[in-house]
Order: structure tokens, then sequence, then C-alpha cells
């Protein structure tokens, strides 16, 4: 005899279900939605034109956000993406002519943190591409060039910290916040920017056993900041067969000095004894190939002094007893 499948589900089940199903959906009635937030600057990338060391340069840029409450952003320098700019240049930006130093204290602002209003109207702004855009509030920020500033292109960067403010209900909840970082370059002139640099020598260090460590010597030449990178390491036997091929990592080194690049060989199977080092040390703007023979030491077994031997104290006493029998027998 079949059974009809609804007379499985009593009465109070279907009731708990409807219940259930009743309180989901007030419950997402009265909750806040979510918002996806979008922070970002118009223009993305200001281009300051040529400066002079020690000249005081004003920039401005916009924000646009499609926040609906009040906002709090919090604005500080910060170091760009300057790989970026070397690799493939920018509207005001020349690799060969860059100089990569910090400009992170050059810059402050008048104004922070920087308060948008969501009761406050859009303001019209024209970009250089001849696009009109709605900005929500506008940024000034000062640059400081110092004297010694190097010559050159220069790139810095501005982070927006957005802290919204809550609604009386509670506020719209952010589930996704996207934050376009604002950059900004310039050109320190009249001086040249020369970027140049050489491998001075190549060491051979053995940290341990199956370790070995190779510093390379590079030097600035330039009159600018660069960035050496250890890009290939091969070093062969006496034979001229490839043992191994190694990549470092890089160093910022200023002009007129030396940096160390270091990079480590792993393995049981490293012998002491003569070898050949070919390096290429990468700068952005050019590469640097040398050859130099190196020797790698033998690993050094480390020894444990001997320990010192304890003092025999029992003997001592001993003694002292022996004598002062001695004594008291004789008087």
């Amino acid at each position: 005899m079949k059974r009809d499948k609804q007379s499985f589900t009593s009465p109070f089940l279907s009731s708990c279900f409807r219940a259930i199903v009743k309180a989901l959906v007030i419950t997402l009635l009265l909750s806040n939605f979510s918002l996806a937030l979008s922070v970002g600057t118009a223009p993305g990338l200001l281009n300051l034109g040529d400066v002079k060391p020690g000249e005081r340069v004003v920039g401005m840029f916009y924000i646009l956000t499609n926040a609906e409450s009040d906002m709090l952003i919090q604005l500080s320098s910060t170091n760009p993406h300057l790989r970026l700019f070397m690799k493939n240049g920018a509207d005001g930006f020349i690799p060969k002519n860059a100089s990569e130093e910090s400009v992170i204290d050059w810059v402050t602002f008048p104004e922070n943190p920087v308060f948008i209003s969501s009761k406050s109207p859009g303001i019209v702004v024209r970009l250089p591409s001849g696009k009109t855009v709605s900005a929500n509030a506008d940024v000034e920020f000062i640059l400081q060039v110092p004297k010694d500033a190097e010559p050159g292109y220069h790139v810095g960067a501005i982070n927006l910290n957005p802290q919204i403010s809550s609604t009386p209900s509670g506020g719209t909840s952010v589930s996704t916040i996207g934050i376009t970082r604002f950059y900004f370059v310039f050109h320190v002139i009249p001086e040249p920017a020369i970027r140049k640099g050489k491998v001075v020598n190549i060491f051979a260090e053995r940290e341990m056993k199956n370790i070995a460590r190779f510093d390379v010597v590079f030097q600035n030449t330039g009159t600018v900041t660069m960035t050496a990178k250890l890009k290939e390491l091969k070093l062969f036997d006496k034979d001229n067969n490839i043992v191994t091929v190694l990549k470092g990592g890089d160093k910022k080194i200023p002009p007129k000095t030396t940096g160390i690049l270091s990079v480590f060989w792993r393995s049981d199977k490293i012998e002491p004894g003569l070898y050949t080092a070919k390096v290429v040390v990468d700068y952005s703007t050019g590469t640097i190939s040398e050859r130099y023979n190196l020797e790698i030491p033998k690993a050094i077994k480390a020894t444990l002094p001997p320990k010192p031997s304890k003092f025999p104290w029992w003997l001592v006493v001993l003694i002292v007893l022996f004598v002062l029998l001695l004594v008291y027998w004789k008087w």
C-alpha cells in the first residue's frame, strides 16, 4: 500500500518551517544591505613638471567616491610601485633619466584628514583628456624639494585611508572597499641624471657545510639612486662545467656608494676549491655582466673547548685533616 508523501509531514514541522522562512524575510528587510565602496582620484597621475632643488610646489587632485554617508579620508605619503614606472615609464617620467630616491618625507598636507559630506554638491572636474567627472572633494598637498635633491625624474604616491561614519540606524555595511592610489611625478633640474654602475668584486664565504654565500660588490657611479638586482650568478668549476645558477635579491644604492648583493648556495655537494662566477646585475635601465675567479673555502668544523677539570676540594680537606691530626698528636 502506497502512502502519500505529504502524510509524513506533520503540521508541527510545517508551522516551524513557515515561521523560519518568515523570520528570515523580516531579517533581510530590516537589515542594511552591504555596499561595495570605491574611492578613487582624478587625475590618477599628476605631472608637476620641472622643479629646482629647494623649491616648494603645491599640487592638487580630486577624490571620487560612491559613499552614501559622511566619510573621513586619512592621507599619507608612501612609496610608489617604482618597478612599474621604471619598466613602462609614464607621462612626465622617463626611466633612463630617473632617480629612485624616496620622496616620502617631502610631502605634507595642509588639511588631513579630509572630510567628505554626503550632502555636499559634486565638483565638476575636467581632466587633461577632456573628460568631465564629478568629484566629491579636492585635496591639496605640498611638495618641498630639499636642496640636496638628486637630479632627474621622480615619482611619489599618496595613500587614501577612508573612515566611514555610521548612520543613526546603524549605517550601511561595507563588504568591499576598492581604493585607488594617487601618483605624482616631477623632474628635478638643471643637473643631468646619470644612471651608471659597475661590479667591483665578488667574494665567497662558507656559512656552513651545506651553505655558501656569495657577495657581489656593486658600485653606483652615477648621480642618482638606483635599485640594483643580482639577476643571475652562474658558477663554473675548473673544467668550465656549470655547477649551479642562482638568483639574488635587490638593493637600493645611493650615488657614489657601493652595495652588497648577496645570494646563498644551499647544497650537500658544495666542494671547496676554485670556481669561476659569471654575474649579471640589472638596474632597470641597464645590465652589467662580469666574470670573476673565486675560491670557496673548506667548511670549518667547530670544536668545543675541553671542559675544565673540577678542582679536587676533597683532597684539600684530607690534607687539612691530616695536618690537624699531626698537630694534635704532637701536642
